[in-house]
């Protein structure tokens, strides 16, 4: 039977071939009915199973397939046995708004079922319970809620599973969250956890990889909070610690050369932290640890600035930076301050305000043993540089550069001790460098009324050199090397008395080591108008001589303890005579040597023409006489003379 124009094996309709009943429409071919492919199988409507394949084509725009269910199943089950899917849905329209699957939900009551409910039953089974895929620069699963209080996606798991899992094998993004509307007020991401344990987190997750970051936020192309695969954290901006959130940030960073906290962002302060109330401190750095030698606190920086610098800026009566240390070891110091340049002082410490009449510096211990020091400067390296300098730039300072005061009634607690272990320079220098200095180099003054309340002591307590050595080394200099004054009027009051309590030495000892001097090793000079006054004066209330000096050794002259004066026989004397009309006379002796003293006195006559010298002194041979003022002797000038060795 045929349908249409054209009748026979041509046309298409039904036929009987050979008992087979076939079918054919007009774009098929015969078929029998039970296995035909041209898609026009017939199944009862209810109770029948098909056991081949179902297409469905249809151009019109209704729904091409239409199940319902408006009892309590399923409206439709798509199971399958195989490796593909239980049902596959694919859009080729290339319209903007057309979808593979769309699952609408009609209830409008509370708990009125989910549009969509994908479930993976299989306890063993660690695939996804839904698996999207999509090659193109949108969204592969696309979620959207219209509803103020609703949800684009929402993900449960009651187990310990996950609510919503992606994965992404490639470049692009596992999750993606975005937020499109530009007057938005919440966040795009908004996570919420009502769990009580304390092992919860409102966002957690675990980089198994070898590079990569843990947290990458940015703005436009620019990263602007990072948190690297090892937990520190990077941010180009400010970090903010409120305290009305009572927020706190904890870093855990343990492994050796991590960083808890770095700020690389130039122009901008580093870390800001203002706590403007009454307890607390801003900033707390401590290490508990007491094998950690690192400092709990280390600041650099490589510019012309400071690397710390505090600022007290209110009326503070307290320090801007107090140190303290309950350190029990000889090691632990309060402050210590390690330069290691070659320019600059280690420590600058400086009073820039005119009106402050306070010490820049003020050290105050209160340790009462012996190595309890107020101040101890150590010197460990050679050459020219000092443990310590005190010096006074301002022309006109009218204090000291240093003054020392000491309230100790101890008799040993001094105002100054210096110290020299060394054995190659000295314990204490003063030293003036101004040529237009007018003043001492070092003044001491003592106000003691008490008989031991000396200005100046000066003690000795080794076997070799000097106690005080005082020299003027410029030999242009016509001032002494010490001079000694006093205004006292009791008759003991010296301007000098030494105290000789040894044996087998003097008390003084005055030496001149040049062999070219020509003046006196002592000359005393004074202008006192009183009968009682002496150049040279002394009590000797032993039993020795009152003056004994030698030449070479050898005693030559000598004043007894009775006021005898002995010449030694040594000692040569004899008279001799320039005669008239001669200034000189030579005397011919061996006695004459270079440290002879020869002693001239006029033997008679009345004219003394003027006096007699000694010239022309021969050592082992002569000396010449000769008048005193070069003229000739108007006549025979005898003398005396007396020649000291």
């Amino acid at each position: 039977m045929n349908f249409g124009s054209v009748s026979g094996s041509g046309g298409y309709g039904f036929r009987d071939n050979a008992g087979v009943i076939e079918l054919k429409n007009s774009a098929g071919t015969w078929d029998p009915v039970a296995t035909g492919t041209v898609g026009s199988s017939f199944v009862n409507d209810t109770g029948d199973t098909m056991t081949g394949s179902l297409v469905i084509n249809a151009s019109s725009a209704t729904g091409t397939l239409d199940v319902q269910n408006s009892g309590s199943g399923r409206a439709g089950t798509f199971i399958t046995s195989g490796a593909t899917a239980a049902l596959y849905v694919e859009n080729t329209s290339g319209v903007a708004n057309g979808m593979g699957v769309v699952a609408i939900n009609n209830a409008s009551v509370t708990g009125g079922g989910h549009a969509g409910s994908f479930t993976n039953t299989g306890a063993g089974n660690d695939e996804s319970t839904i698996y999207a895929f999509h090659p193109g620069a949108t969204a592969t699963i696309y979620a959207e809620n219209t509803n103020a209080s609703g949800f684009g996606v929402y993900g449960v798991n009651t187990g310990n599973g996950v609510g919503i899992y992606g994965v992404n094998e490639n470049d692009g993004h596992a999750g993606y969250f975005k937020s499109s509307a530009p007057a938005m007020a919440t966040s795009t991401v908004y996570i919420e956890s009502t769990s009580t344990s304390p092992d919860s987190a409102l966002l957690g997750g675990d980089h198994a990889g070898t590079a990569g970051n843990l947290i990458k936020m940015g703005n436009g192309a620019n990263p602007m909070f990072v948190v690297d695969r090892l937990g520190s954290v990077y941010a180009s901006g400010t970090l903010y610690a409120s305290d009305t959130l009572a927020t706190q940030y904890v870093s855990s960073a343990s492994i050796a050369g991590q960083t808890a906290f770095t700020a690389t962002g130039g122009n901008a302060n580093g870390i800001y932290i203002n706590n403007p109330g009454t307890q607390g401190a801003p900033a707390q750095f401590i290490i508990t640890s007491g094998g950690n030698s690192n400092p709990s606190v280390k600041a650099s920086n490589a510019g012309p600035g400071h690397a710390g610098y505090f600022q007290t800026m209110g009326p503070s009566a307290t320090a801007s930076v107090y140190i303290t240390t309950s350190s029990v070891t000889a090691g632990g110091k309060g402050l210590e301050v390690d330069h290691t340049g070659t320019g600059g002082p280690a420590a600058l410490f400086t009073n820039s305000d005119t009106n402050n009449q306070n010490a820049v510096v003020q050290i105050n211990t209160a340790a009462m043993l012996s190595g309890g020091r107020g101040l101890y400067v150590q010197h460990t390296g050679n050459l020219s540089s000092e443990a310590a300098r005190f010096e006074s730039t301002g022309n006109n300072l009218a204090t000291s550069t240093v003054s020392i005061f000491t309230s100790s009634n101890n008799a040993a607690g001094m105002g100054l001790s210096v110290l020299q272990s060394g054995q190659g320079s000295y314990a204490g220098m003063f030293k003036t460098t101004d040529t237009g200095h007018s003043t001492a180099t070092l003044f001491v003054t003592s106000d003691s009324d008490i008989v031991g309340g000396q200005g100046l002591v000066v003690e000795h307590t080794g076997v070799g050199g000097s106690a005080a050595i005082l020299t003027t080394t410029d030999n242009t200099s016509s001032k002494p090397a010490v001079k000694i004054s006093s205004n006292a009027d009791s008759g003991s009051a010296y301007a000098l008395q030494v105290t000789k309590y040894g044996n087998d030495a003097p008390a003084i000892l005055a030496e001149i080591s040049n062999n070219a001097n020509a003046t006196a090793t002592v000359y005393a000079t004074s202008n006192s108008a009183n009968g009682n006054s002496a150049l040279y004066g002394g009590n000797h209330s032993g039993n020795g001589k009152l003056m004994s000096l030698s030449s070479a050794g050898t005693e030559k002259f000598v004043v007894l303890n009775n006021g005898k004066i002995v010449i030694p026989d040594t000692n040569v004397a004899g008279t001799a005579t320039i005669a008239g009309g001669t200034s000189c006379f030579t005397v011919n002796t061996g006695a004459v040597s270079g440290a002879s003293i020869i002693m001239l006195t006029p033997a008679g006559g009345t004219d003394t023409f003027g006096g007699l010298r000694v010239t022309n002194k021969i050592a082992g041979v002569s000396f010449d006489a000769c008048t005193l003022s070069g003229a000739n002797a108007g006549a025979n000038y005898p003398f005396n003379y007396l020649i000291i060795n």
